[in-house]
């Protein structure tokens, strides 16, 4: 069966989210974030230029009939997160659990550090220290010294790691593939560009809004 969304070809870098999937540069930084060190899309600045004017009069009340878009994307994200370690457990690796997807959703194919990795988890770097420690312990990633910064460490996946990693990102864009066949290749696709589009114009607004 085709697919409804991009393939490209690429080498995964981890079960949970694709390359695309990471913070960009300019993201981090409305959000507050250390920069990862490779910008993999460009910038969208002024593409969707409109007036920031902070909260509406009166304030809405809220209903069961309107649900927000935050809470809609908070649930699936919930129930993609929740699947993925249900997946896990359903092929015998059931010591890993819903904490380890911060790991998974951040590590590149290269190793990455715990300080960066946290920025892009939206976790602290504690949180972040106690769930590598924790795959340590399991066999799935371990600790390097830097080699561009003997203060620093980089986490890196093992043998073990690597292998299941490839595998959650096989049952990612299996259930990718379910999704397009529920819905239809078309519907899904212009679901996927929405979600895209919403993600920039969400981005433009908070620039304008961090310029007031």
């Amino acid at each position: 069966m085709s697919s409804a969304w991009p393939r490209g070809g690429r080498t995964p870098h981890a079960s949970i989210v694709t390359a695309d999937d990471l913070l960009t540069a300019r993201e981090t930084r409305l959000l507050g974030l250390t920069a990862p060190d490779t910008v993999r899309n460009p910038s969208i600045i002024g593409r969707f230029p409109y007036e920031c004017r902070g909260y509406s009069s009166p304030v809405p009340t809220p209903s069961r009939e309107f649900v927000p878009l935050i809470a809609a994307v908070h649930r699936l994200n919930k129930l993609l997160q929740q699947d993925t370690v249900d997946e896990a457990n359903r092929r015998g690796h059931r010591e890993l659990k819903n904490s380890h997807n911060a790991v998974f959703a951040t590590l590149d194919h290269e190793g990455g550090r715990p300080s960066e990795m946290a920025s892009r988890a939206g976790i602290t770097r504690q949180s972040m220290g106690e769930v590598i420690r924790d795959m340590v312990n399991l066999g799935f990633v371990e600790m390097k010294p830097d080699p561009n910064d003997k203060r620093a460490k980089l986490v890196t996946w093992t043998t073990r790691g690597l292998a299941y990693a490839q595998k959650g990102f096989g049952h990612i864009r299996d259930l990718e593939e379910h999704f397009a066949a529920e819905m239809g290749e078309q519907a899904y696709a212009q679901l996927r560009e929405a979600l895209e589009n919403a993600r920039l114009i969400m981005l433009d607004y908070m620039a304008q809004c961090a310029d007031k």
